[in-house]
């Protein structure tokens, strides 16, 4: 018995030897960057998708003079050996400079960038939230909306300064549209609802509107039975 609680023992000491020797991948000049903690942020995290797949990476000296590594999306490791030193982060996705007609509802672009350093023998974790660079409506109808009032249309105009039209977008009850913002100036959303009941009379015409809306929110509207008006909300 006594022979076996010494072998055992022997062998736990070993294993935590080895456990705590440095990783022989690294030289006293080098690092691992960690990039599993990269993520989107913004209105998307309501709307499902493969974050780890979307983004496309790109790594860069401090001054961003020079590009050290470039990962298409889904392609980039989970770790990666740098030398010592001032990095940049670069992250988008593929559609971050893609422009919306008045018939694409669009999807959430992200785009941004974040130093991070690297220390010799560690493991350099880079928690980073992408952010959304525009903006998402959705509509969202009560239960038994259609079966009163089966026929509406729901319309949704960005305009920027001076009231200027920028894009249009018709959308159906639970569907979202993304709209982005100008690159001066401000933005106005206005959105405006129709319907009309099983007899063909015009029932509701409902408008309002989102002065200054903001990058990465999700601006949801809703119809309220008991005020028969639209309801706004901000979602981040």
């Amino acid at each position: 018995m006594k022979q076996n609680l010494y072998i055992l023992f022997m062998f736990l000491f070993l294993f935590a030897s080895c456990a705590q020797e440095n990783d022989p991948r690294m030289s006293n000049t080098q690092g691992f960057l960690d990039l599993s903690a990269i993520r989107t942020a913004g209105a998307d995290t309501i709307v499902t998708r493969a974050v780890d797949e979307d983004l496309h990476l790109e790594i860069w000296n401090a001054d961003s003079s020079e590009q050290l590594y470039d990962y298409a999306p889904g392609e980039s490791p989970r770790q990666l050996t740098l030398e010592v030193g001032e990095y940049r982060l670069v992250a988008y996705t593929e559609n971050y400079q893609e422009t919306y007609t008045d018939d694409q509802p669009g999807e959430a672009k992200y785009y941004g960038e974040c130093p991070f350093s690297i220390e010799a023998g560690q493991v350099n974790a880079v928690q980073y939230a992408v952010p959304m660079t525009n903006l998402a409506v959705s509509l969202d109808l009560p239960d038994g909306f259609t079966e009163w009032l089966p026929t509406y249309t729901f319309t949704v105009e960005a305009a920027g300064a001076d009231a200027q039209p920028l894009r249009t977008i018709t959308l159906t009850d639970g569907a979202t549209a993304y709209f982005d913002l100008p690159e001066s100036g401000t933005l106005t959303l206005t959105y405006h609802l129709t319907a009309t009941n099983t007899d063909g009379e015009e029932q509701t015409a409902e408008e309002g509107s989102v002065a200054q809306p903001a990058a990465g929110h999700l601006y949801l509207i809703s119809y309220d039975w008991a005020t028969q008006a639209l309801a706004l909300a901000s979602i981040f």
